[in-house]
């Protein structure tokens, strides 16, 4: 193996799966890598999931750390099993590799913290379950619990991960009252890649800096969605991804306890959409 090679593996093995905290070469996420001598990589990249929330994360960081190696000039991935491998080898194979983490980084959770501040976590609809991120800690939690949970690592939920009749409401998953449209199978919480939409819990002065950077950037007025349902974050999230609305609500007394969320402090929901302007 060659100086280069080991320097470019090495580089790989600082790669952690966001699911796992393990490195992607040690899960065998990154295979059959291969340097030339003009410091060209190819190497052979399978996501954790046919579905994974975070390929695009660690793929860019992946393509980030080898770049920054001495002596290298280019990078190819070989995606497999991805079901959105040709828009990820876009952004991360020769041609689109400058502007892959700006690509992203333009609807990141990062980059929301970056220009607001507070504690932004992702969510994701999905219509099959992800093998690649892990089920809460605590089974049968309310949607509340399982978001402050998802601050610290991606969370995915299924019926059954929700105890409150309220919390799967959205969902219309088993035993909600009412469901609404087609149920999802899962839903990805956390800092996962392309989020649907985005939950906070903030003061009323930032959204008002939210209110005012979208009014500066595009010159109209915000279309806000007032939640008076039960159900503060599940609800708010999933109003606000059916709409296309930024939605804002104050929650139930049991949902802001559980989830300890204080009296200033309300639920705030962007669509995919809205961050991208806003950011």
């Amino acid at each position: 193996m060659s100086r280069l090679e080991t320097a470019v593996r090495e580089a790989i093995d600082e790669v952690g799966d966001l699911a796992s905290g393990q490195s992607v070469l040690k899960l065998g996420l990154v295979r059959d890598i291969a340097v030339n001598g003009e410091g060209d990589v190819t190497l052979r990249f399978e996501p954790a999931s046919s579905m994974c929330p975070v390929a695009f994360s660690v793929g860019i960081d992946i393509h980030d750390r080898v770049m920054a190696v001495d002596g290298i000039r280019s990078i190819h991935f070989d995606i497999r099993n991805f079901v959105r491998a040709e828009e990820l080898a876009a952004l991360v194979n020769d041609d689109g590799a400058e502007d892959a983490s700006a690509a992203v980084a333009l609807v990141s959770r990062k980059k929301l913290i970056e220009q607001f501040g507070g504690a932004w976590v992702g969510v994701r609809f999905l219509d099959a379950v992800p093998s690649g991120l892990t089920p809460p800690k605590q089974k049968a939690a309310g949607f509340c619990d399982i978001m402050s949970d998802a601050r610290l690592r991606p969370v995915r939920l299924v019926p059954g991960d929700i105890e409150c009749k309220e919390g799967v409401k959205p969902f219309n998953w088993p035993d909600s009252l009412n469901g609404n449209g087609t149920p999802c199978a899962a839903v990805a919480i956390g800092d996962i890649d392309d989020a649907d939409v985005f939950l906070l819990h903030a003061q009323p002065k930032m959204v008002m800096e939210i209110i005012g950077a979208w009014e500066r950037n595009t010159g109209q007025t915000m279309n806000i969605d007032v939640i008076g349902d039960l159900s503060d974050c599940g609800n708010t999230a999933y109003r606000s991804y059916r709409s296309g609305a930024t939605c804002l609500s104050f929650g139930c007394a049991e949902g802001r306890n559980r989830a300890k969320v204080t009296r200033d402090r309300m639920t705030v929901a962007l669509p995919a959409a809205v961050a991208q302007k806003l950011i």
